[in-house]
């Protein structure tokens, strides 16, 4: 499929193809990365693909585009949390982490679900620098219950209880 080999009777099918196989998805997470509000379905196929065929360099597209940019909803941005979640076994390098760290700042996130999500991210990500954020979150009671327990869940995966 790579040397173009293969041929398809419609466009739809290649699309579906190369999507199923990895190919061009760093451009694909480009895109999704652009738009503010996408379907449920979008959010799930591109975490979907970003734990199957990610890598480190669309780790730090994602990160950029959730800290730098306002230009992705809450429900997105929980899709890429979740998708980040789950590259962690795969993807815990030194540099990675270095990036991943920058999700402190969604601990101040408006939206609790994405407080809940960031919560949670750092703690599988072992993000010892985000401990001072998680305790204050832990100590806050103006958030969730839920969001709470993912922080205390997050400290107590590093040993900051």
């Amino acid at each position: 499929m790579e040397a173009g080999l293969l041929e398809f009777t419609k466009e739809s099918h290649q699309k579906y193809a190369e999507q199923k196989a990895g190919l061009g998805f760093t451009e694909r997470l480009a895109d999704f990365l652009n738009v503010y509000d996408p379907s449920n379905s979008e959010i799930n196929d591109i975490s979907v693909e970003l734990v199957n065929v990610g890598t480190g360099k669309d780790i730090r597209s994602i990160v950029d585009a959730v800290i730098r940019s306002k230009t992705l909803s809450p429900n997105a941005i929980n899709g890429l949390l979740e998708g980040l979640q789950q590259m962690y076994s795969n993807h815990a390098s030194k540099s990675n982490i270095r990036f991943v760290t920058n999700f402190r700042r969604l601990i101040k996130h408006s939206d609790e679900s994405v407080v809940h999500e960031a919560a949670q991210t750092l703690g599988i990500w072992k993000i010892t620098r985000a401990g001072p954020e998680l305790v204050s979150l832990l100590k806050n009671s103006r958030h969730s219950l839920q969001t709470r327990q993912a922080a205390s869940v997050a400290l107590a995966k590093y040993g900051k209880t």
